[in-house]
């Protein structure tokens, strides 16, 4: 046999145990991921105080190198290299190079190699983050089943204090100010306010980006994401403005370290409550707000209208140019991301899928029953 024939044979041999490892990799890590939800408490401790600050700081530390997300700028050179090797197997297919089963194998070898890679990646600099102890665990809260009343006195403060807050809010106060790390100054000592009462969201770096894929974002249905291999938090700023100190409190919390969505809204809630700007906290109690509608309108429909009637002209105004903001950014590729959104969200641990993003409710009614079960002027509640 001759030599090239040995390399082409090795070189076979060696694309199949690669195939076979890739393949490996995905049970192994939803193994490993389940296994890990057996013992929050050790991940609490090894993994989520232990492990990922140190990736995380470390992955701030490189992204903050560019002046620009660093997430974007991979995933642009990776669709470069997938163009690139589309065009080599072109080329070797025209010159008879190689067949067209064979450059299929490869392309879809190749793919699922770095589809494994990436998976544990994955898990590694974030994906334990699914598993370890709730947040209602560190605010010390009992999250338990929410009554039909309980959620109709919830939705009334809510709507009182969105009434309130609007008029002492102008329109630019909801943009996003300029601040170290693109993190706005008043989410930042917002984050310290809360810190001192729950160590889990204290300290630790912050790396906030306004993507330059926003527009695209906006067509997938995405007011933020979180990148887990770069530790980088980004905010659509192309939504309505009431919407962006809340994403990037939400995004922020991410990088923190709580993966679960509903988790990440509430920690956004009770920090923008926790700072004395009413902009921050106009922006979540609306938000909030949405949510508490969205559960009513499911059960006592006639309950939501009625607490939509009692909303303030400007209050409408902002939530109507919210709904006509989505509307016109509506395509086939929105339905594709909530898909793909929901998948992930289900795969990952949270079984309601893209429901789970409004299971905050679950923490505000928790927060509320804490206040009023605590004995007036003890400061006990979130609310």
């Amino acid at each position: 046999m001759s030599a090239n024939g040995d390399d082409g044979a090795a070189a076979r041999r060696s694309g199949k145990r690669r195939l076979a490892a890739a393949l490996l990799a995905w049970p192994l890590g939803f193994g490993a991921l389940w296994a890990a939800r057996l013992e929050p408490g050790l991940v609490e401790r090894w993994y989520s105080r232990g492990l990922y600050p140190r990736e995380a700081t470390v992955l701030r530390s490189l992204a903050g190198v560019f002046p620009v997300s660093l997430s974007e700028l991979l995933l642009a050179a990776l669709v470069v290299a997938i163009a690139l090797r589309a065009l080599r197997s072109w080329r070797r297919w025209r010159t008879r190079e190689a067949g067209l089963a064979r450059l299929t194998f490869e392309a879809a070898r190749d793919g699922l190699c770095a589809a494994g890679g990436l998976w544990l990646a994955f898990l590694v600099l974030w994906g334990f983050s699914h598993a370890r102890q709730p947040y209602a665990w560190h605010v010390g809260l009992e999250l338990r089943e929410v009554s039909h009343d309980e959620l109709v006195d919830l939705g009334r403060w809510l709507v009182g204090e969105v009434n309130r807050l609007r008029p002492e809010v102008p329109d630019e106060a909801l943009l996003l100010q300029p601040g170290e790390d693109g993190v706005d100054p008043r989410l930042r000592a917002a984050y310290a306010r809360l810190g001192e009462r729950v160590p889990a969201l204290a300290g630790g770096g912050m790396l906030l980006r306004k993507p330059l894929s926003a527009p695209l974002l906006s067509r997938l249905g995405i007011t933020g994401i979180f990148s887990p291999f770069t530790g980088e938090a980004h905010v659509n700023d192309r939504t309505r403005p009431w919407l962006h100190l809340f994403s990037a409190a939400h995004e922020l919390a991410h990088q923190k370290g709580f993966a679960r969505e509903d988790e990440a809204n509430w920690i956004a809630w009770q920090v923008c409550r926790a700072s004395d700007d009413p902009a921050l906290q106009y922006s979540v109690t609306l938000v909030a707000l949405r949510f508490v509608l969205q559960a009513l309108t499911e059960t006592r429909g006639h309950e939501a209208l009625a607490l939509h009637a009692r909303l303030s002209d400007a209050v409408l105004d902002d939530l109507e140019s919210n709904r006509r903001y989505w509307r016109e950014q509506r395509t086939a590729l929105t339905d594709v991301a909530e898909t793909v959104n929901d998948t992930y969200l289900k795969t990952t641990g949270s079984p309601a899928g893209v429901r789970s993003y409004g299971r905050m409710v679950d923490g505000l009614v928790a927060e509320w029953r804490a206040r009023h079960a605590a004995p007036a002027g003890t400061g006990e509640a979130g609310l």
